[in-house]
Formats: C-alpha cells, sequence, structure tokens
C-alpha cells in the first residue's frame, strides 16, 4: 500500500507530465501502477471524496 503523500506525489507527476504532452497510460507505466488506480486516488483519496474544483 502507498502512503497519501506518494499517491499524492504521483498525481502531481501526471498531472505535470499530461501538460507536457505526455500520455497518461504511459506515465501511469513508469510509475509502476496502473492508470486507472491513479484516476482512482484522485476521486477518492484515503476513501473519501476529493474536493471538486470551481472555476473562479
Amino acid at each position: 500500500m502507498t502512503s497519501p503523500t506518494d499517491r499524492q506525489k504521483a498525481l502531481q507527476i501526471l498531472d505535470e507530465g499530461i501538460e507536457g504532452g505526455a500520455r497518461a497510460s504511459e506515465l501511469a507505466r513508469l510509475l509502476g501502477v496502473g492508470l486507472t488506480t491513479l484516476q482512482l486516488s484522485r476521486v477518492k483519496p484515503l476513501g473519501r471524496l476529493a474536493s471538486i474544483k470551481l472555476a473562479g
């Protein structure tokens, strides 16, 4: 099991890589985790719903 800090860092790497033009699936592979796992970490961190970022 990974720590919350490690999951947060993985999501940060994923976001920065995507902004730079990388494919999410390749970044997940390089991080050694499944893309779905990373996506679920964003939706349900620590078993709770993530806060929703509102525009503005």
